[in-house]
């Protein structure tokens, strides 16, 4: 009886080594529908959406569009340069609160958003995929907004003023 209560004490207080998480990589992370290897990959979505949420949207400078070509003549001084295809004619909605696209580090992007319920959050990141991703937060006024963001060279989005 003594052994088996030996037994019992010696094994039931050996501690189990804990399984640690692997850290997602922080920098950039690629999504296979990206165009190049190096893009950041990129969504703009809803902060808290409710049915009755709606935006259109037009992004222009990705590397990945399902438009024509479009560029920014006159960027605001700390943007990048803002060219590439444009995302145009996007609606966010209750049903698609999430849109992905593709952006070269340290380029320029504009957003054009027209609400239909002003106003409206959006939060852009290029950090798809990144626990703890980089997020900028856009707030959507009527009658439309445009906003200028720039992602680093970590993919990192901070708005160009």
């Amino acid at each position: 009886m003594l052994c088996t209560a030996f037994f019992l004490m010696t094994s039931c207080d050996q501690k189990t080594e804990a399984l640690k998480p692997v850290p997602l990589d922080d920098t950039k992370i690629v999504y296979r529908s990206c165009p190049n290897g190096g893009d950041c990959a990129c969504y703009i979505s809803f902060k808290n959406p409710t049915p009755s949420d709606e935006v259109t949207i037009t992004i222009c400078g990705t590397t990945d569009g399902n438009a024509a070509s479009c560029s920014e003549p006159d960027p605001p001084v700390t943007c990048e340069v803002i060219d590439g295809l444009a995302h145009s004619g996007i609606t966010l909605n209750d049903d698609y609160p999430r849109h992905q696209f593709c952006m070269e580090a340290e380029h320029g992007l504009r957003i054009d958003a027209v609400p239909m319920n002003a106003p409206d959050t959006l939060i852009i990141s290029c950090q798809d995929g990144v626990l703890n991703a980089d997020t900028t937060m856009i707030i959507i006024h009527s009658p439309a907004t445009r906003v200028y963001i720039r992602t680093t060279a970590e993919c990192e989005v901070p708005r160009c003023i």
